[in-house]
């Protein structure tokens, strides 16, 4: 089990590899050339961008993923073919509303999202983002469903790579005013190529479709895609609304500091958190039936994220302000202490998504949206009362709130759903994990030592550690964690 895991976080890590240097040599032109103004006003349109597009999908390229594994699983050639068809034609007719929404409503949202009306034009050219994004999502979903690992490793590099010459481009050409063209191109070029390698996959054309033969397919994906729906709504919404309020609170500066923090968190864990999405939630769903199968899957899952990026994490926390200052400008070096609240949080979110991923195999959305619910309240709770007394570091204090309390609440409802339990070797790791992250940000703050020589060694601790754990899962072909005889 180690090694397949392994060998789809390789696979799938060459992606985000890609989407990772793309985004960060992107942002680090547009930090360069317009400062944090204008990574405030990327984080905003991009948020926007994001949260039209989740609406406008409706959770189809949740929903869909499940769906297309099932039938797969089952070996039902003319289910997966006429899922697939309900799903493109779905997208397609979704995607042009959500263009035609953003056009006639882009004055109020323009007044909402950035609190100036004069952003309407902005705004209005966001719609043909969200028209992409949303079809791009459904074919993205098709290639999850079929675990066609390389194709969408190739998808989202020449997306990525495309997308940041296109940004950098627009910024260099037309500064301030080519933030908007620089956050549509990506999912336009998102679009182009995963329509080209979803067209590539042959044997999935039924010998005979009907309206009747569709409607089941869209009824069961858009019944769970309702509640997906409203949890990635609710998430994105969320991020969407901080963003709004700390620009109402502390200003643009501080928007961009939070944008740049955010930023580099989501990139340096993409590769263990991407490789769950794509490659361990169709097999989970392919076995969610078996309960002892999916605690074991889960478990092997969850040492495997925590002992990749265990290692990073601890890297990241002792050279904070150097990755700012490398990845954006010295104008972020405030940014720091943001930052290690911010993947201090991390180690618990990493922790918490292979189980969360129990509730979206089984179908079980109305908990998992009651979850999200309660640790995005959380988040934003706490973000608005620390913002007077912490400023925008309170949004990194937040985020380690919400994820700390959001997977013992997991912990809880997997047990009751199938009898999970936690193994102790994770429990160890998820706790020498978090002392070191601790020793480390200690160090920092109060200077009990050598910040740089203290989290050094720590790191280094931590990549023997991890090392020897995945070279003698390998060695025995399974998880090191499997039961013996």
């Amino acid at each position: 089990m180690m090694k397949e895991i392994l060998r789809a976080s390789t696979i799938v890590g060459a992606g985000s590899l890609a989407t990772m240097v793309s985004g960060l040599i992107r942002n680090k032109v547009i930090a360069l050339l317009l400062g944090p103004t204008g990574m405030g006003l990327f984080g905003l349109f991009n948020s926007t961008l994001s949260t039209a597009s989740t609406i406008c999908g409706m959770g189809l390229s949740t929903s869909a993923v499940r769906e297309i594994a099932q039938a797969k699983a089952s070996n039902d050639a003319t289910r997966l073919s006429v899922t697939r068809i309900a799903l493109t034609l779905s997208s397609i007719v979704l995607g042009f509303l959500g263009a035609l929404i953003i056009l006639v409503f882009c004055r109020p949202v323009a007044q909402l999202v950035m609190a100036n009306p004069s952003y309407s034009m902005a705004i209005a050219v966001l719609g043909i983002g969200v028209w992409a994004s949303t079809i791009h999502a459904s074919q993205m979903a098709l290639l999850n469903g079929l675990r066609r690992l390389a194709d969408l490793t190739w998808v989202t590099a020449l997306a990525s790579f495309s997308g940041m010459v296109a940004a950098i481009l627009a910024v260099f050409l037309w500064e301030t005013d080519g933030v908007i063209i620089a956050v549509v191109s990506l999912p336009i070029l998102s679009l182009s190529a995963s329509c080209w390698f979803a067209y590539r996959i042959k044997g999935l054309a039924p010998s005979k479709l009907t309206w009747q033969s569709l409607f089941e397919p869209i009824r069961s994906m858009f019944t769970l895609g309702m509640v997906f729906l409203l949890t990635a709504f609710m998430a994105m919404g969320t991020q969407l609304l901080v963003r709004s309020v700390i620009l109402r609170s502390l200003g643009i500066e501080a928007t961009g500091e939070f944008q740049a923090a955010w930023g580099i968190s989501m990139l340096y864990i993409s590769f263990v958190l991407g490789a769950m999405g794509t490659d361990y939630y169709p097999r989970l769903t392919a076995v969610a039936d078996d309960p002892q199968a999916v605690n074991k899957m889960v478990n092997d899952q969850a040492e495997a994220a925590l002992l990749l990026s265990g290692p990073v994490i601890l890297g990241m926390l002792t050279f904070a302000p150097q990755v700012i200052t490398l990845l954006y400008s010295a104008d972020f070096v405030n940014t720091a202490d943001l930052l290690r609240w911010q993947v201090l949080g991390d180690i618990f979110k990493v922790a918490s998504w292979p189980v969360g991923f129990i509730l979206l195999a089984q179908g079980r959305a109305k908990i998992f949206f009651c979850t999200e619910l309660c640790g995005n309240g959380i988040y934003l709770a706490a973000i608005i009362i620390g913002l007077e007394t912490f400023g925008v570091r309170a949004a990194g204090i937040a985020h380690l709130a919400c994820y700390g309390t959001l997977f013992f609440a997991l912990l809880i409802i997997a047990y009751r759903i199938t009898q999970f339990k936690w193994l102790f070797q994770n429990t160890f790791i998820l706790t020498a994990l978090s002392l070191f992250a601790a020793l480390v940000v200690a160090g920092h703050w109060f200077k009990f030592a050598s910040p740089i020589l203290l989290g050094s060694i720590l790191t280094s601790l931590a990549c023997v550690y991890a090392s020897v754990r995945i070279v003698s899962g390998m060695s025995r072909n399974s998880s090191p964690l499997a039961p013996k005889p």
